[in-house]
């Protein structure tokens, strides 16, 4: 099975890069738009595989890039980096392809993309929570930390507040957490209690591989989140 990486890099005005691959039809997908990315080599990360490929085909030095999904399809497992990043695309050169562009979610989520990338955009899109994922939370000092987990509560206070139902509120939850999960936080264990139910992925058998988010959701639609400090 291949083994690949590829790359959504978000501008500042959300919209998403992808280059036009070559129009020829001994390649897969010819003349389609596809996200930037490659296949690993031996004895490569999967980050310095997303690296090496972003300086051979755009002259782009990544220093550094987060994780927004890993995929398995039937011919291959990919790893789907995310980067906030304006890049100049008519300075830029493109060794792979004929032409890089910018597009909006309206256009993207109407495009017949190649390889799975439709479903990677849906993915992307439906998230609220890919600019909270586990890697930059982790990346953060303490009280940047803190206050990104007060946009979290905020966010998620709105998502719940005007839900009147209980089953429907904790429905909702269930919901929250997939999302959340999909941003790389690893919230496996829940306590529920009628009224309450927390959600973490705090591990104290193996603290090395423990989930540090833990977030406890109230019926009254009080959101509080705690951050695990080694």
């Amino acid at each position: 099975m291949k083994i690949s990486v590829s790359i959504i890099i978000e501008n500042s005005k959300g919209e998403l890069l992808f280059f036009l691959r070559d129009n020829k039809p001994t390649i897969a997908y010819p003349n389609q738009w596809c996200l930037l990315g490659g296949g690993v080599e031996e004895g490569e990360s999967f980050e310095e595989t997303i690296k090496r490929e972003m300086l051979e085909e755009i002259e782009l030095d990544l220093k550094d890039v987060e994780v927004f999904k890993q995929y398995t399809w039937p011919e291959r497992i990919e790893t789907v980096f995310y980067k906030k990043f304006d890049l100049d695309i008519k300075s830029t050169p493109l060794h792979e392809g004929q032409q890089l562009k910018f597009f909006t979610k309206d256009e993207l989520l109407k495009m017949d993309l190649a390889f799975y990338d439709n479903e990677v955009m849906r993915d992307f899109f439906m998230n609220p929570y890919i600019a909270y994922n586990r890697q930059k939370l982790e990346s953060l000092g303490q009280k940047e930390r803190s206050e990104q987990l007060r946009l979290i509560e905020v966010l998620l206070s709105e998502r719940l507040s005007p839900i009147k139902d209980r089953e429907e509120y904790f429905g909702e939850v269930e919901k929250i957490i997939a999302d959340l999960q999909l941003a790389g936080h690893d919230l496996w264990s829940h306590d529920y209690d009628g009224d309450n139910t927390e959600v973490w992925g705090w591990n104290y058998m193996n603290l090395s591989e423990a989930g540090s988010l833990k977030i406890t959701f109230t019926w009254n639609g009080k959101i509080k989140i705690d951050w695990r400090e080694e």
